[in-house]
């Protein structure tokens, strides 16, 4: 039997179809490639950033001139890791069929590769590296060199960038830097969840990418963005949702990308040819009731303080005013060295976040379901 693709994908890209606005971000990446400009691309987790790159990296396929490269970093932990993982994505983005991956199995050759396949995926795996160093930065300026030699644009986007900070090579960000600075012939998306590790990196005179990249902030789809597409894809599969469902999906997830994905997804899935609001709001603390293991979790390895902390926050949604007195009596913390403490905690393992809109900074939760998970637990 066929299965009935879902249009809310959690995971992965599946074309522009089913990807939602992002159309000033798009552009403005793509003008960043073309008038030779790097870019550090900086949002909260799940909030899309990844799916962008793979839109524009969509986009510019159209153009013969330019040939695109993804790399996740986040399961990295030094630079032979690093190493490896740009030279297998190369290879598995433009296998031998094509020219230009001809070309690139060619040259990693040259360096005498161990070649491997995904048991999971069946794709090729490359490992260049025997763990010196030495031997592995002259194997990663190789390939910048091979990628620079190119007669056209190459466009690199290294995600979740922040990565490199943890491996046991310091210099790994200066020896970066001073490569890159001198390619011209690619541009580099270095994007990131670590957004005040990112900002350190890429705004501190003290740090070799300081003042190297425009900055990109990725927030939320605006919700006239948002609504229609969702109604479109409902109408689209023969179901009916009301618009009050959508304004109250949209309000639950904090129009955070992939909560309102994941709700959408699950009421998709259960086939209701109605969707009502009673109908989502059971769907979706379905859905957060499924997390309560993770949540308990959480409770067990935070201090007393830090638990204290992250559900006041939770309750409040947004905290402007951290050290008042009146969010004082709802934390139930009652020194500001408490507060300082456990905050920089919670920021440290992301479970909260900072943010600045037009009142100033404040702090929410990274996880909208936790965030009403704990406003529901009362």
């Amino acid at each position: 039997m066929k299965k009935e693709f879902n249009p809310f994908p959690v995971q992965g890209y599946f074309g522009p179809e089913f990807f939602c606005d992002r159309e000033n971000e798009s552009k403005r990446l793509i003008s960043n490639i073309i008038n030779g400009v790097n870019t550090s691309l900086i949002s909260a987790r799940r909030m899309g950033k990844s799916g962008l790159l793979h839109h524009v990296f969509q986009q510019l396929a159209k153009d013969s001139e330019t040939k695109c490269v993804y790399i996740d970093l986040f399961h990295t932990k030094n630079q032979q890791e690093f190493t490896n993982i740009l030279a297998t994505s190369l290879l598995q983005t433009y296998p031998d069929t094509s020219k230009w991956g001809r070309s690139i199995l060619q040259f990693l050759k040259q360096l005498r590769p161990i070649f491997s396949f995904d048991p999971g995926s069946g794709l090729p795996e490359v490992s260049l590296t025997d763990g010196n160093s030495r031997q592995g930065e002259s194997t990663l300026l190789s390939i910048f060199r091979f990628l620079e030699s190119q007669n056209f644009t190459i466009v690199v986007a290294l995600d979740e960038f922040q990565q490199i900070t943890q491996y046991p090579e310091t210099n790994t960000e200066a020896f970066l830097r001073t490569h890159i600075q001198n390619m011209k012939n690619i541009r580099f998306i270095f994007s990131g969840s670590s957004k005040t590790l990112l900002h350190e990196m890429f705004n501190s005179a003290k740090r070799p990418f300081f003042a190297s990249t425009h900055t990109m902030h990725l927030g939320t789809i605006q919700n006239a963005q948002y609504k229609p597409f969702i109604l479109h894809h409902f109408n689209s599969s023969n179901r009916q949702i009301e618009e009050s469902a959508i304004d109250w999906i949209l309000d639950f997830a904090q129009s955070h990308t992939w909560y309102v994905q994941a709700q959408c997804n699950r009421l998709f899935a259960d086939k209701q040819k109605m969707i009502n609001l009673e109908i989502a709001r059971k769907s979706a603390y379905s859905l957060v009731a499924e997390q309560e293991n993770t949540y308990f979790q959480y409770r067990s390895m935070l201090t007393l303080n830090q638990w204290k902390l992250l559900t006041a926050i939770g309750k409040v949604e947004k905290v402007w005013q951290i050290n008042s007195k009146d969010f004082f009596k709802k934390s139930q913390l009652y020194t500001s060295s408490q507060i300082a403490r456990s905050l920089s905690s919670l920021l440290e393992m992301n479970l909260v976040q900072e943010e600045n809109d037009e009142q100033g900074r404040f702090y929410h939760l990274s996880d909208p379901f936790l965030c009403r998970w704990l406003q529901w637990r009362g």
